[in-house]
Formats: structure tokens, sequence, C-alpha cells
């Protein structure tokens, strides 16, 4: 039986050596501040560039499915946004 290992999110993803890496964080309590959550290292999840594709093929598909069935839906990209770094376009947010 294989182990289900939970992530928040990818803090950052590199190509070295012909694979794709993905550096894994979750979210804790600051101990500081409790009010207020920060990220903190969890993992790596490594693959070759034709799984990495493979994957990013079949999340393109899931978005779609949800997109379909309303459960998420693409935010219309700020008119004042003028960043080479923000295409806008990708933007989703889930329906409460």
């Amino acid at each position: 039986m294989s182990e289900s290992l939970y992530f928040d999110g990818v803090e950052t993803v590199g190509v070295i050596g012909g694979n794709v890496r993905l550096e894994l964080f979750r979210l804790v309590p600051d101990a500081e501040s409790p009010s207020v959550n920060k990220r903190v290292p969890a993992g790596s999840l490594v693959m070759s560039l034709e799984g990495f594709l493979r994957t990013q093929q079949s999340m393109e598909k899931l978005v779609e499915e949800l997109q379909s069935r309303n459960i998420i839906t693409r935010k219309q990209p700020a008119e004042d946004n003028n960043s080479p770094n923000f295409s806008g376009d990708n933007t989703l947010s889930v329906e409460s």
C-alpha cells in the first residue's frame, strides 16, 4: 500500500540533470504569531521531463473539468496589472 502525503504547494521548480524538481511546502502556524501561517519545506518531487509533461496535461484536464462543473472559476486580470511577471489569465479561484 502506498503512503499518502499532503503538501500545501510548490515553493520552487527547476530542471536539474534532465529531471524536473519541485520543492514542496506545508503551511504551519507561526510560533510568534499563530494567526499567521508560514511556509515550511516539506519535501521534493523529482520526475523526468516526460513525466512532468504528462502530469501537466493531466492537471490541465482536471482544471477544465472543475471549471465545467463550476467548482473553480477563472478570475479576470486586474486592468492596472502591467507586470510582465503576471499574465493574469491563469488566476483561478475556488467557488464557495
